[in-house]
């Protein structure tokens, strides 16, 4: 009787183990199968299933002669480890690769680690990414042979999408002494409460503010301002800056302008201020009797001392009127006033 000799198998749920019979006719034998704990009731026949490992015996008897044979049969498992989806992260700490089995204790299984193909010390369940880097982790584990393990990897990478634009409550960031500036920092991929801002004036940090906005007095005329924030999420960085300055002419309006004495200075009537922050209507021009020389709608910088015609008007004072698209904090809905040309150099 042969039986086919012990068996050891990975991840099989069941074995046939059949009584080979030679040196008599197997039609004219009887079965008895047994294990370690006695005979198997019930079991007769020439073959027998099994799903346990242990070893077990047949008896085989022709014409009153029993002949046993013995095997033994191990069933090994593997764990069953899911480590999970790849992570883009900017921040390893609380990071956690855990190759835990499921259909096991943590403590059932034995463990070896690789970072980027390399082994590693770690011998538990559990790696702290924040110990090595970002990469690729794998994980082999076994239960009771190590023949019969699995193996597992996961990729941890930085993320490179974070990214923040600044925003202003102005269009041209041009602004007049006395308004606000309010810088807005625009996060992609990331929101505030998640991140630490900085923010810096000309390269200086600018101590305690870390909010998503910032807002500038503006006290003083200056040509330019450069101000900047600096996004941060663990490793990752973002930046952005806008460069800001006041209007060259001030923001009241002038007394007077000087077309071709000085060419380049005071040429023209220039309103940028208003028109970026109320919107003129329309700017209107008269003589001192009262005829109307010069008018022009949505009006910004284009009155140079000409008259509606295109020709010098000569030097002396003029009458304004200006209608204003809104409400203006400083001139209303509209202003009148008067202005001198002057075309005589000194």
């Amino acid at each position: 009787v042969d039986l086919g000799g012990d068996q050891e198998f990975c991840d099989m749920d069941d074995y046939t183990l059949t009584a080979g019979v030679s040196g008599a006719n197997p039609a004219n034998a009887t079965y008895e199968w047994s294990d370690a704990n006695g005979p198997i009731p019930n079991e007769t026949m020439q073959s027998l299933t099994v799903s346990e490992s242990g070893t077990y015996t047949v008896t085989v008897t022709i014409d009153g002669c029993p002949v046993s044979a013995s095997a033994e049969v191990i069933f090994h498992h593997s764990p069953t480890i899911d480590l999970g989806d790849d992570i883009d992260t900017c921040d390893l700490s609380g990071v956690v690769i855990d190759a835990t089995p499921s259909n096991a204790a943590a403590s059932d299984a034995t463990y070896s680690w690789t970072y980027e193909g390399a082994a590693i010390s770690e011998a538990g369940p559990t790696v702290n990414a924040e110990d090595h880097g970002y990469g690729t982790y794998g994980v082999t584990a076994y239960l009771d042979a190590s023949t019969c393990g699995t193996t597992a990897s996961v990729n941890i990478n930085e993320r490179d999408d974070i990214s923040v634009a600044l925003s202003l409550n102005d269009g041209d960031n041009l602004f007049c002494i006395g308004e606000t500036a309010i810088f807005t920092a625009e996060l992609s991929n990331a929101s505030a409460d998640e991140v630490e801002l900085a923010w810096f004036r000309d390269g200086s940090e600018i101590a305690g503010e870390t909010g998503s906005s910032l807002s500038v007095d503006i006290t003083e005329a200056t040509t330019t301002a450069t101000y900047a924030v600096e996004v941060t999420l663990g490793s990752c960085f973002a930046d952005s800056e806008l460069e800001i300055g006041t209007y060259e002419g001030g923001c009241d309006i002038p007394r007077g302008i000087s077309p071709g004495t000085s060419v380049g200075v005071n040429d023209c009537l220039d309103l940028s201020f208003l028109s970026d922050r109320t919107g003129v209507s329309s700017f209107k021009l008269y003589n001192r009797y009262g005829r109307l020389v010069y008018e022009q709608g949505n009006y910004v910088d284009t009155w140079c001392g000409q008259d509606k015609d295109g020709n010098d008007l000569q030097t002396g004072t003029y009458y304004y009127v200006l209608e204003l698209k809104g409400d203006d904090p400083v001139f209303g809905n509209g202003r009148e006033g008067w202005i001198y040309v002057n075309r005589e150099s000194n």
